[in-house]
């Protein structure tokens, strides 16, 4: 299932993108990192945490066939 679209843009607590900020997907429940790709066949594994464009995107799509938390976090 896709959980992270690249049309998102995520903001800070003021407002301001997230440029390079982090994404952190869990499995649900857990304090383990799930296994993300950057397709639906989830064939090509991507990095988790996975790191945002400089304007806050996600960049590519990100799937999972887990249930997830999605958290992020911002690098000042």
């Amino acid at each position: 299932m896709q959980i992270i679209d690249q049309k998102t843009t995520y903001l800070d607590d003021q407002g301001v993108r997230l440029s390079a900020g982090s994404l952190l997907v869990y499995k649900y429940g857990s304090t383990d990192l799930a296994d993300i790709y950057s397709d639906h066949k989830y064939t090509a594994p991507v990095l988790n945490p996975f790191t945002l464009t400089s304007a806050g995107w996600p960049d590519p799509q990100i799937y999972t066939p887990d249930s997830v938390n999605v958290l992020y976090r911002d690098w000042e």
